[in-house]
Parts: structure tokens; sequence; C-alpha cells
């Protein structure tokens, strides 16, 4: 499941940077059949400054990633992803690429770094005061999951003893 995943989205960082890369491309040659001789002014060496630190730069709009990320989503939902979590990935994407002036190189990077970002406040737990929940509610079940070997029964003897510490019931 995971290597599907990790496939899939691979590919979508790769289209994004190719499409990108593409509409630069046209736009450059667009720009330079454009581009007429002019006369030599003394305001050109700034000029020519300026653009070079602008070369391989380009704003993000949302009708270039808009298809690439349809497909990142359905390849989520397929791979078995929530539906609220494929949804939050690809809104990060969106809301971190779009009207951004991303470089050419930067642009994997921007990627990968925001997926990692939004995979990190998906799976990030909350602190549980066990204590506090047990009190505020009763009879309190708490349900232990895991692998063989994880260590269920050594954490459910854990907890039970902390609770009998603290002077609670436990069954």
């Amino acid at each position: 499941m995971f290597g599907f995943l990790k496939k899939k989205l691979k590919e979508g960082i790769e289209k994004i940077t190719k499409k990108v890369e593409k509409e630069e491309q046209v736009q450059e040659r667009t720009k330079e059949k454009l581009q007429k001789p002019k006369k030599v002014a003394k305001e050109k060496p700034k000029k020519v400054k300026k653009s070079l630190f602008n070369i391989g730069k380009r704003i993000i709009r949302e009708s270039d990633i808009k298809d690439v990320l349809w497909d990142l989503q359905i390849s989520l939902l397929e791979s078995d992803v929530a539906l609220e979590t494929a949804e939050k990935i690809c809104n990060d994407l969106k809301k971190n690429l779009v009207g951004k002036e991303i470089k050419k190189k930067d642009m994997e990077i921007t990627i990968r770094n925001t997926l990692k970002n939004s995979l990190k406040e998906i799976l990030d737990q909350k602190q549980i005061d066990i204590l506090a929940e047990v009190k505020k509610k009763k009879p309190f079940l708490i349900l232990f999951l895991g692998f063989n070997g994880a260590g269920k029964t050594t954490a459910i003897a854990r907890v039970e003893y902390l609770l009998k510490r603290k002077g609670l019931s436990v069954n």
C-alpha cells in the first residue's frame, strides 16, 4: 500500500514540476519573439541584473496544479486514505503553492516539505490526561489495540497501577 502511495506522490510531484517548466519555456519563447532591439540606456544594466535574479522563478496558478491535485486526491482515496485526510493534503499543497513565486530548483523541495508538514499535522497526537478523563466520566472504558508483542499487556498493567495509586477502582 505504501509503495503504491509513494509512487503516486512522486508522480504527482513530477507532473507539477513538468507542467510548470513547460509553461515557463513557452513564456520564455514568446518573450524572445516579442522583444525588439532597443536603444541601450543607462538603466539597462539594472534591469538585466533584476531579470537575472528572476530567471527560473515562476508564480504558480491554481490552473497549473488543479488536475494534478485531483489525481493525487483520487490516488490517496484509492489507497484507503480517509477523505478528510486526502482533502487536507491537497488543500495544504494548494495553499502553499498557489500564488507563490517558486524557483524551478526549489519546486520539488517545497512540495515535499508541504507533504511532510501535512502528514505531521495529521499524525500528531494530542496529549490526554487519563486521570482527569477517568474522573469525569464513570465507567470509563479504555481500548488497547496492537500487534502481537507490541506491549498491550504491559501498557494495561501500567495504566492499572497508575489508576490504583491515585485511588481509582479498576475492573
